[in-house]
């Protein structure tokens, strides 16, 4: 089950896409400004709940794109990888090319 990416297979390429990195830059940026502004406002350590959130969030979506991850480092070693788009855009997104071998 692939919550930040799509991955589709034709009979030429594998076509990886990360449609929902910005999402995950944002949460990852809000939470960390949020324990900040909760931990000054409140006096007390509710912050850290926010943090324990961050890491679960984190850790969820390191787990997710391990898969994809592991396949782009290896078609990375033998070359036929092309990779466009912009990690920080929802129009347009990071998205991985992998061309296969015949």
């Amino acid at each position: 089950m692939a919550l930040f990416y799509e991955r589709k297979e034709t009979s030429d390429e594998i076509i990886i896409r990360y449609k929902y990195l910005p999402l995950v830059y944002i949460v990852l940026f809000g939470g960390f400004i949020l324990s900040i502004l909760v931990d000054e406002i409140t006096g007390a350590s509710w912050g850290y709940f926010i943090w324990v959130f961050i890491f679960i969030f984190l850790l969820i979506f390191i787990i997710d794109i391990w898969k994809p991850n592991k396949e782009t480092k290896k078609a990375m070693k033998d070359g036929y990888v092309k990779v466009s788009g912009s990690r920080y855009s929802f129009s347009n997104p990071y998205t991985v090319v992998i061309k296969k071998r015949r």
